[in-house]
């Protein structure tokens, strides 16, 4: 697992330490797939990468604990792009 990474005193309010573990726990989950995403799709894997971000930038403000990094991979998934990578034409 990672460091905690703490700069100041403004960024260690719980809030914002909740918010950076989102980030964190989602960069160590993803990281060791990203090769696996690349040889699936290599001419459209930062499609993936890019939808994750979204996903993150558009739900971070609203997380207040680490445990809700699981509502922001259930959106990802959920995301029509995504549910439709596994599914057959």
């Amino acid at each position: 697992m990672h460091q905690p990474v703490y700069q100041d005193e403004d960024s260690d309010t719980p809030i914002v330490r909740a918010q950076l573990e989102i980030f964190l726990l989602l960069a160590d989950a993803t990281r060791p797939h990203l090769s696996d995403v690349y040889r699936a799709l290599p001419d459209n894997w930062h499609v993936i990468v890019t939808i994750l971000a979204k996903t993150l930038q558009d739900q971070l403000p609203d997380m207040t604990a680490a445990a809700d990094v699981t509502r922001i991979w259930t959106q990802f998934m959920a995301t029509a792009r995504i549910s439709k990578l596994g599914s057959k034409p």
